[in-house]
């Protein structure tokens, strides 16, 4: 285990060691000065190592000899790859070094948190979205997923963590190549997908959602409406709504939607302790109209 002890009023720094026990092995002084709070640090395979502030990235031996650095600003993360690349995210921008410290490509969009395959794959994780890239910088995908912190094993299992309300929810995912919700083996071995793009038939749908939703993965059924509510199967997914089932409270899915309710809230839509909006012309008002024609029938008979 290998940690840095940071001083930032005298700008000094040190490398502290321990064994697999907790014992402290050693402590080794850095010959380099890093202003501010140490953001991440991360070693290569051949003990150097790497350190990020708020505006430096800094390489340095086992010994704490600076090797080389670069100006950075606004780092988050860092990670090392296996072949001593080096890739650091930033604010706005995910950016690859060589070992030597020479950039080898920048790509736009940043995040909170990264990691690394056993490909290579760089997944960047931000507050709504996770961004896949292969080892060149070319986006790979980009789907919904909260999260703050993303971590992968050696077996390619990816874990996303999210606090919320006081508590840390971590999700686990098993080898799912393409993020569509359906591990690799089932794309191959269940459903003929490809485990390489999260939307085989290109409809604009998940591959993942659809099997989940009793949809086909492999036919353009985008535009299709199965329940009769108003809304197509892109828009429920969209609208994180069920494409088989509208939610029972008497309006359609996609009348909902028109009148600014929850299609997802099957309570009354003509109770404004429910959905906190009268629909036009719903139950009630229909009761209140038959009475009020037959109200002026009874009148009219009795002027006659």
């Amino acid at each position: 285990l290998i940690g840095i002890s940071s001083n930032p009023i005298t700008g000094e720094n040190t490398i502290v060691k321990y064994d697999n026990s907790g014992n402290f092995i050693e402590k080794t002084m850095l010959q380099v000065n890093i202003w501010g709070f140490i953001i991440d640090s991360a070693i290569d395979s051949y003990n150097n190592f790497y350190i990020i502030d708020d505006a430096i990235l800094v390489k340095v031996d086992h010994n704490g000899n600076q090797l080389w650095n670069a100006t950075i600003n606004n780092a988050k993360d860092i990670e090392i790859d296996s072949e001593n690349n080096v890739c650091v995210l930033i604010n706005d921008a995910l950016i690859k070094f060589d070992s030597n410290g020479n950039q080898q490509w920048t790509s736009s969009g940043g995040g909170i948190s990264l990691d690394l395959d056993s490909d290579g794959k760089i997944y960047i994780l931000n507050e709504t979205h996770l961004v896949k890239y292969d080892n060149e910088g070319n986006k790979i995908y980009n789907l919904i997923e909260n999260g703050t912190l993303i971590k992968i094993d050696k077996d390619d299992n990816i874990y996303i963590a999210e606090a919320s309300s006081g508590a840390v929810f971590i999700t686990k995912y098993g080898r799912d190549s393409d993020f569509d919700g359906l591990s690799d083996w089932q794309e191959n071995n269940l459903y003929n997908t490809d485990p390489l793009n999260p939307d085989s038939d290109g409809d604009g749908i998940p591959d993942g959602w659809e099997v989940s939703n009793s949809l086909d993965p492999l036919m353009d059924d985008s535009n299709n409406d199965p329940d009769g509510d108003n809304l197509s199967n892109i828009e429920e997914y969209m609208y994180n709504t069920d494409p088989n089932d509208p939610d029972g409270d008497g309006l359609n899915d996609g009348d909902e939607i028109e009148n600014n309710t929850d299609p997802n809230d099957n309570t009354d839509p003509n109770n404004r302790t429910d959905d906190g909006r009268v629909i036009p012309f719903g139950n009630h008002y229909l009761i209140f109209l038959v009475i009020g024609i037959i109200s002026l029938i009874i009148v009219q008979r009795r002027r006659i």
